[in-house]
């Protein structure tokens, strides 16, 4: 399933920690902020493809993922990471 992975934190510049959304891309934007589902995974810093780049705290990630691990890192989502900002300045 492809699905949005905030970038929690990364350990020791090694493990990138992310709290994926167990929903597609599709699903997740009907879908409350505060109210999605969601299920830590781990991506190993060099596991992550060249073109994606630097990946840092609060970036979201477009990843496949199987429910219990994340398959494949696609891309980062710029748009997604500012309409969170967006969203959180609202409050």
């Amino acid at each position: 399933m492809t699905s949005f992975a905030p970038v929690d934190r990364i350990v020791d510049g090694a493990i990138i920690v992310c709290k994926v959304e167990l929903y597609t891309l599709d699903e997740n934007i009907t879908i409350p902020f505060g109210r999605k589902k969601t299920k830590t995974m781990y991506i190993e810093v060099n596991e992550v493809p060249e073109e994606v780049g630097t990946v840092c705290q609060g970036d979201v990630l477009v990843v496949e993922q199987n429910g219990e691990q994340i398959t494949q890192v696609l891309y980062k989502d710029e748009n997604e990471k500012q309409r969170r900002i967006d969203y959180l300045k609202s409050l």
